[in-house]
């Protein structure tokens, strides 16, 4: 029997969930929480105050990880 590619009034009452407010939770359970950006920013500028010779390693490393997980996948490597 075909469907109807309408959609009923209930899933149109239902935003999208890319219209969910951020701390909102979600059908998987997950939940977004509000940060607290200028804390978050310190923390980020942080991080290039670290060894740099260790940020390099760490990256050529997570990379290398990420490649193999998406050729795994076949999917190409990040390049």
């Amino acid at each position: 029997m075909n469907q109807p590619n309408a959609q009923s009034d209930d899933a149109l009452s239902q935003p999208a969930q890319d219209e969910l407010a951020i701390d909102c939770p979600r059908p998987s359970g997950f939940v977004l929480q509000k940060i607290d950006v200028p804390v978050a920013l310190d923390v980020l500028d942080s991080f290039l105050k670290e060894d740099e010779a260790e940020q390099h390693e760490t990256f050529e490393y997570l990379k290398r990880v990420l490649d193999e997980t998406r050729e795994a996948h076949g999917e190409r490597p990040v390049a």
